[in-house]
């Protein structure tokens, strides 16, 4: 026993010389068995040596006592070795006992030590997939936008513009903050949100036409995105009417309705229904407000479903023509294939807009217009996100 004890304790010391790390050893992990089955065998014996000592000490219990007469004769075993002897197998036994706690403790650490290294070893490579699938997909993107605009390049610049279309652009629209002394009256902040005819822009392109106002006084806005083709038209509108001109607005895009839109105006028959002969043009007109003391007249779309056969092009374009001729100004929306098909004034303004509208489609547009006889006067572009229906929370508006 005493063996077995010195051979632990030359397994633990050699066991602590080695040490814990962070990766499992072969050589400790065969130490920390060795001092297992060492722990074993010495409790074994211990528990041997314990129960035969634990015989002895009920066989000498169950010894008759002596009496008095033979006291004299009889000599008592002396039990101290006994004794001895069983509290060096009860130390022997603890001392095993925490051995073999020990260990066990020693191996739960190594496992969970070997457990979290597998757990890094398996989640290391997940942020560099990640950061190589977000560089793909970011070179995936760039590629098919490069592709894209090589492939058919859009509008960048007004430059660009008017040299591809040997027109001259116009003015150049954005969105802008609204003054503070266009909120100081009623009159202002009853104007619908992206009616701004005080902006410069709208004012240049409004001077710039009315120096060679056509004689019918019709002025037809188009473009590939109609909105903002309304937008512009209507405050094209409102700068005539605030220069006290008589100005009619007429919506023709009967589809999409962005007169409608741009004005918030409440839905009416407006043009639908005196095409179809429901209404009068008189009956159909609404009244905008511009400004202090200024209103101009719209005619809006009034929905349609399905697009305008050649019968009922020629009674919109007779209509127009006859309400024209009570203004002193007609400002006219419709969308590209509208004034492709039915025009009832030479006069055309295309909008586009930048980093949207293609070049080829702007030219397109603006060769197949002089070819059937329009006078395209210039390019307005739009520049920035698409003109919105409603006012914003600081005021915005459209400009």
């Amino acid at each position: 026993m005493l063996a077995l004890s010195d051979s632990l304790t030359d397994v633990e010391r050699e066991r602590d010389e080695l040490g814990a790390g962070a990766t499992v050893d072969p050589v400790f992990v065969a130490l920390t068995t060795q001092v297992n089955e060492i722990g074993r065998r010495i409790t074994g014996f211990g528990e041997a040596r314990l129960a035969a000592l634990t015989r002895e000490v009920i066989a000498l219990e169950s010894v008759r006592a002596p009496t008095a007469a033979d006291s004299a004769a009889v000599v008592l075993p002396d039990s101290q070795p006994a004794l001895t002897a069983h509290r060096e197998a009860w130390v022997a036994y603890d001392a095993a006992r925490r051995s073999l706690s020990a260990a066990r403790e020693a191996n739960a650490a190594a496992d969970s030590a070997a457990a979290r290294v597998r757990a890094r070893a398996q989640l290391a490579p997940i942020p560099i997939l990640i950061l190589g699938a977000a560089i793909i997909a970011a070179a995936l993107t760039f590629a098919i936008a490069m592709f894209d605009e090589m492939r058919s390049p859009r509008v960048a610049d007004l430059v660009e513009a008017e040299r591809l279309t040997s027109l001259r652009v116009l003015t150049v629209a954005r969105l802008r903050e609204v003054p503070p002394e266009r909120s100081r009256r009623a009159a202002d902040q009853q104007l619908p949100a992206l009616l701004d005819p005080t902006f410069d822009g709208y004012r240049v392109l409004g001077w710039h036409l009315a120096s060679q106002w056509p004689r019918d006084g019709i002025v037809t806005v188009t473009g590939d995105d109609t909105l903002f083709a309304a937008t512009v038209a209507a405050n094209l509108a409102a700068v005539l009417a605030i220069d006290a001109r008589v100005t009619l607005l007429i919506d023709a895009d009967l589809v999409d309705e962005p007169v409608r839109q741009v004005l918030s105006l409440p839905p009416s028959p407006g043009l639908a229904a005196v095409v179809g002969n429901r209404r009068k043009w008189s009956e159909a007109l609404l009244g905008v407000t511009v400004g202090r003391g200024r209103t101009m007249d719209v005619l809006p779309a009034g929905g349609r479903q399905h697009p305008l056969g050649p019968a009922e092009s020629q009674v919109l374009v007779d209509e127009i023509r006859r309400a024209a001729r009570r203004h002193d100004a007609t400002v006219v929306v419709t969308s590209l294939a509208g004034a492709k098909r039915f025009r009832a004034g030479d006069d055309v303004v295309v909008c586009a807009t930048q980093t949207k509208t293609r070049l080829a489609t702007l030219a397109r547009t603006v060769a197949t217009l002089i070819d059937e006889g329009a006078r395209v006067r210039g390019v307005v572009l739009w520049d920035g996100a698409r003109p919105g229906a409603s006012r914003g929370p600081e005021g915005a508006s459209a400009a």
